[in-house]
């Protein structure tokens, strides 16, 4: 395969495949970013509260730690 960068490609791992970029092609090596794609961006969620309840004890002690 020849390589170009900004070509998009996946690692197998053991914990499955990774997406990444080829950012710059060297000699002898060659430099991917393994970052989500959407790593740096600004993201924003609309979204809606379906039902609200009392904190429980347990839901206390997780946010006081």
């Amino acid at each position: 395969m020849k390589l170009e960068v900004g070509m998009q490609l996946q690692a197998q791992t053991q914990q499955g495949p990774i997406p990444l970029v080829v950012k710059e092609i060297k000699d002898e090596t060659v430099v991917v970013d393994l970052n989500h794609p959407l790593a740096g961006k600004e993201l924003t969620f609309d979204y809606e509260v379906l039902e609200k309840r009392a904190a429980t004890e347990e839901d206390l002690k997780a946010i006081m730690g």
